[in-house]
């Protein structure tokens, strides 16, 4: 939900469930692109462009940075993978799930990440 700066999930039976909406108390910029991974662990890019007018709602920013981001499996805990993105944006798996791609758009490259078995 790019313009309501949170990250939900679509339920079978219709009902929306929110994983994510902040960050150390501060909301969370403009989540984008999802991938979960086979545990069910999510991780999503949060750049600053669902904040802008042409794709978004206009409103200040609340974090600092914009970061790349896992939710556990169960929904329970966000942590912050990477706060020095200038855009992050689109990511994806290797095959095997042992590697995380990112995308940042601003500086045009793709930077790769190690996936520990704790996530």
């Amino acid at each position: 939900e790019h313009a309501t700066s949170r990250v939900t999930r679509a339920e079978p039976n219709g009902a929306t469930t929110v994983l994510a909406t902040h960050y150390q108390g501060a909301q969370l910029n403009s989540p984008n692109d999802i991938v979960v991974a086979t545990g069910g662990s999510i991780y999503f890019t949060d750049p600053t462009y669902g904040r802008a007018e042409f794709y978004g709602v206009p409103r200040p920013q609340e974090l600092s940075f914009q970061g790349v981001y896992r939710i556990d499996g169960d929904g329970a805990r966000l942590t912050l993978v990477a706060d020095d993105f200038t855009q992050p944006n689109g990511l994806c798996f290797s095959l095997d799930e042992s590697r995380l791609f990112v995308n940042d758009t601003v500086r045009g490259h793709i930077r790769v990440f190690g996936v520990e078995s704790n996530g």
